[in-house]
């Protein structure tokens, strides 16, 4: 999560004992194809953040929830758009974000038949409530 909040800012950001799990290091792997740099150290990591720059080809998350959900929040209120992919057992999560983002007026694309690719992005997102339940 820190790694996404340093992503939004337009400068360069030191996070101090950031995991090197590997649910991190993709995370990292995926900012990159959007043109975050970072750079992981056995202290933490470093992120240089600005402009999101979407890749021009489908982004795929795997079965990562919190990659998905991260990528989601980051995308949602931007000009940036993006083609996104991952697991169908990631239907709920799907679910879940596509109801939060339009719930704040965000534009969350969803195929006709299927789960994915999803398109999110390119609308500005507004004030309200978007209420998320517990998760399974």
């Amino acid at each position: 999560m820190a790694l996404a909040l340093a992503a939004k800012t337009n400068t360069s950001v030191g996070i101090r004992r950031c995991s090197q799990r590997p649910v991190v290091e993709s995370w990292r792997a995926l900012l990159q194809r959007f043109g975050v740099e970072s750079e992981a150290s056995p202290t933490g990591a470093t992120v240089q953040g600005g402009e999101l720059t979407p890749p021009g080809d489908l982004v795929d998350v795997g079965d990562s929830r919190v990659s998905l959900g991260c990528l989601v929040g980051l995308l949602a209120g931007g000009d940036s758009k993006a083609q996104i992919s991952g697991d169908a057992s990631l239907d709920e999560t799907v679910r879940v974000l596509a109801d939060s983002v339009e719930a704040l007026g965000g534009r969350f694309s969803r195929p006709i038949e299927g789960l994915f690719p999803v398109e999110v992005g390119g609308r500005e997102l507004r004030a309200g409530i978007a209420e998320v339940g517990v998760p399974n």
